[in-house]
Formats: structure tokens, C-alpha cells, sequence
């Protein structure tokens, strides 16, 4: 099975954005309620979308970067765009949260916000479709133990006991060739303290020998 960073994540993300904007299309502002029930929402949301922004500039874009640089640049900008994007939003619906109940045009500003999050989506859309199209050109460059130690440097930083999983799984039926340029990718491109829980993951998994095999190659 082919490593994918992106398809199932971005479903989920699609499914709480369309929930999101069916929500606010439906809402009727002057409802103190309903308005901080969208709050919650939003900020799940938001948080959502700024973690997985995280994730994705750790773990692929420094593989990005060294294979397809120019997809690495764009997809950075873009990020960086979005992030403030996100931004205007939640001080947008602050600000229209704070206004007074009796406000005679608050239901017209509540329309206005659920335009702006919507050209936010359409936007956010068209960048998560680029990624999808990037990864199947990542497909082509690069070797699947590079991608697979990525995707593993990821489990790992989301919880030792996923990162082991992964390792438990894949370490056996790869080579020793593809084991080296697994962990030579990840010592090069993950933030050092995944390496080293990688790497002692392994050395459990693996015993001392074979680990000191892979070792001669990261030195």
C-alpha cells in the first residue's frame, strides 16, 4: 500500500467544512445560542486545519523540498496564506459575537461571515486537491522507504505506541538496504527527538546486530 499523507485526513477536514458552512447557512444570529454553539465549532475547526498545517510542514515538506522543491515552496506560501486567512475568521466571528443581541443588522452580519468562511473553503479546496496531486508525483521521485520513514516519524511524534505499530509492521519485510535509507531519511528530515525514539524502537525491534548494521550507515 502506498504511503498517502493527505487523502483521508483532507476527507475529514471536507466533511467538517461542509458541516460547518450548512450550519451557518441555517443560523439565525439574533439566537445567543446557536451563535456560541458556531463558536465551538469554528474553533475545532480552526484547530483542526492549523494542526494538520503542522503536521504536514514537519513530516512532508522536508521530503517536498528535497525532491520536488518548487511544490515545497508553493505549498508553503500557501500555507502561510491560509494560516491568515484563519486568522481574519475567527477575529471576524469574535468581533460578530460580541455585538449586541438587539443589533439590527446582525443577521446581515452573520450572512457576510458565512460568505467569507465559504470563499475560505473554495480556496482551502483548491490547495488540498494541489496536495493530493503532489503526493502522487512524490509517488514517482521517491523510494517508498523514504515516504514510509516520514510516515512513521509522524505515528511516532502522535504517540509512541502508533510510531512502534508502524515499526512492528514494516521494519520485518523491508530490506537492509531500504531499513538504511529509512532511518538515513529520517535522520536527515524529522525533528531529532523522533529519530531518537525511532531509533530506539527499532533496536527493540530489531535486536542489537541487525541494528548496529543500519547504525554503520548513519554515521
Amino acid at each position: 500500500m502506498r504511503i498517502d499523507f493527505y487523502t483521508q485526513v483532507h476527507k475529514k477536514q471536507r466533511k467538517m467544512l461542509f458541516a460547518l458552512t450548512a450550519k451557518i447557512g441555517d443560523a439565525n444570529f439574533e439566537d445567543s445560542t446557536i451563535v456560541t454553539d458556531i463558536h465551538n465549532d469554528l474553533t475545532l475547526v480552526t484547530k483542526e486545519l492549523r494542526q494538520h498545517a503542522f503536521h504536514e510542514e514537519t513530516f512532508v515538506h522536508p521530503l517536498l523540498a528535497r525532491k520536488i522543491p518548487r511544490s515545497e515552496k508553493t505549498l508553503h506560501e500557501e500555507h502561510e496564506m491560509l494560516k491568515k486567512y484563519l486568522d481574519d475568521l475567527e477575529i471576524n466571528y469574535n468581533h460578530l459575537q460580541t455585538t449586541l443581541p438587539h443589533y439590527k443588522k446582525l443577521q446581515e452580519q452573520g450572512l457576510e461571515f458565512y460568505r467569507m468562511l465559504n470563499r475560505f473553503i473554495s480556496t482551502y479546496f483548491i490547495h488540498i486537491n494541489e496536495e493530493e496531486y503532489t503526493i502522487q508525483n512524490l509517488w514517482e521521485i521517491a523510494m517508498d522507504a523514504e515516504l514510509t520513514g516520514m510516515m512513521i516519524a509522524f505515528q511516532t511524534y502522535d504517540g509512541v505506541e502508533k510510531g512502534q505499530k508502524w515499526l512492528d509492521t514494516h521494519l520485518p519485510t523491508m530490506s537492509i538496504d531500504e531499513q538504511q535509507l529509512m532511518f538515513k531519511t529520517t535522520q536527515l528530515l524529522a525533528p531529532e527527538n523522533i529519530f531518537v525514539t525511532m531509533s530506539q524502537l527499532a533496536e527493540q525491534i530489531l535486536g542489537d546486530e541487525k541494528w548496529q548494521l543500519i547504525l554503520k550507515k548513519l554515521s
